[in-house]
């Protein structure tokens, strides 16, 4: 079907959701996200961390573009959550029932507490009590998603999944007050507001919040401080669906340039810094809080130059194994860190015949990790996630379907 324009920024054309412009480069920047990520869990890459909120801010970019595009759409509901649904679940409750169907053998050490999983609440699990950081073991193992068997050899850990309960949260609130709201001149005032307060809201946390709270990341973990990530992508879409789609390239080239001077400086002198021994690094006391900023503006640029077709950037981002790792990013980043415990053990009864191994085995670690990651979220992604994938278009409703 011949795709409808109806506004153009800069040289992108975007379109009703149903043909909607396709970013190729956002691929590459979901593998340089993922790669952030996972270079952080091995091997306690500097600022690593930071790739969770490159996520966000693309998240939000993406569906707050989509929510705004189909308001029109009778079917806007259904179809959205239709869609979400079987690109998050199958995986998602997938893990937890494999895990499930192990038990009999393995006997996790599991609690009431893990409801909250399956739920999608559990990022707030470390802030039910400060009894987690004195003793309480069921709520550690839930909190933070370990999961030890009987006789522990290995554990598997899920705890990496708060991030995926944020976003989760986001669908379920945000699209209906995009769909009540409509106008985009007031949604961009709530995302602009949301883009000055939350920071506020961190650093007000820092000195007035329970310390054990901190302690635990609440600045980082708890949906309400990272909701201006997430709008600071919604407020992109809104403001490339008017009619100054060119000076927001511009001004997004400039801002990001002068965040370039400060941020990847930084990051090269905390990686010289620590090198080779990057767990030595202190993360600064300012990380989640103006500097959780920077990282959200950071990344807000970097979706701006994705999305602008005439940048390098976008070239460089569109090479074709980037792109090919981030369609399969999203079963990349729920396996990375399941089996690192396990991928740990293996390196360690390896390296006890071989010395140069033992010498060096974080390096290994994380190359088989990253291997083993890769295999596995492309075979899940060809053999499983697309089943539930090619649904889509048969299970949502067509704005022109009778």
């Amino acid at each position: 079907m011949q795709s409808t324009v109806y506004a153009v920024a800069g040289n992108t054309a975007l379109t009703k959701p149903e043909n909607r412009a396709f970013y190729p480069a956002l691929d590459g920047l979901r593998a340089i996200a993922f790669l952030l990520v996972f270079f952080h869990h091995y091997s306690a890459f500097p600022w690593g961390w930071a790739g969770v909120n490159i996520f966000f801010v693309l998240s939000g970019f993406l569906i707050t573009g989509i929510l705004y595009d189909s308001r029109n759409d009778p079917h806007r509901a259904r179809n959205f959550y239709i869609r979400r649904a079987l690109r998050i679940f199958p995986l998602y409750y997938g893990i937890f029932l494999i895990f499930l169907l192990f038990n009999p053998i393995a006997h996790w050490r599991l609690s009431a507490y893990w409801i909250a999983w399956p739920l999608y609440v559990a990022n707030f699990l470390p802030f039910i009590s400060s009894s987690i950081l004195h003793g309480d073991i069921a709520l550690q193992f839930a909190a933070w998603a370990w999961l030890k068997p009987a006789n522990p050899h290995v554990t598997f850990y899920l705890g990496h999944f708060w991030s995926l309960c944020i976003e989760e949260q986001f669908y379920f609130v945000w699209p209906w007050i995009v769909f009540l709201v409509r106008s985009r001149r007031r949604l961009i005032w709530i995302c602009s507001l949301a883009v000055v307060i939350v920071p506020i809201m961190r650093l007000l946390c820092q000195p007035f919040a329970p310390p054990w709270m901190i302690q635990v990341d609440l600045q980082n973990r708890a949906t309400p401080f990272q909701v201006d990530a997430l709008l600071l992508g919604g407020l992109i879409a809104l403001l490339l669906r008017g009619s100054n789609g060119r000076l927001l390239f511009r001004v997004g080239r400039i801002a990001f340039a002068c965040l370039s001077v400060f941020v990847i400086p930084y990051l090269v002198w905390a990686i010289v810094k620590t090198f080779p021994d990057w767990s030595s690094y202190g993360l600064p006391s300012w990380k989640f809080t103006w500097g959780m900023t920077l990282i959200d503006l950071f990344g807000a640029g970097l979706v701006l130059l994705c999305v602008d077709v005439s940048t390098a950037f976008h070239r460089m981002l569109c090479f074709a194994p980037l792109r090919w790792l981030g369609r399969i990013s999203y079963g990349a980043y729920i396996f990375h860190d399941i089996f690192k415990d396990f991928y740990f053990a293996v390196i360690t009864s390896v390296e006890t015949q071989v010395p140069f191994i033992a010498h060096h085995d974080i390096f290994f670690t994380t190359l088989l990790g990253l291997i083993c990651t890769i295999l596995i979220s492309w075979l899940s992604f060809e053999y499983f996630e697309s089943v539930f994938l090619n649904l889509k278009e048969r299970w949502t409703i067509q704005p022109d379907s009778r």
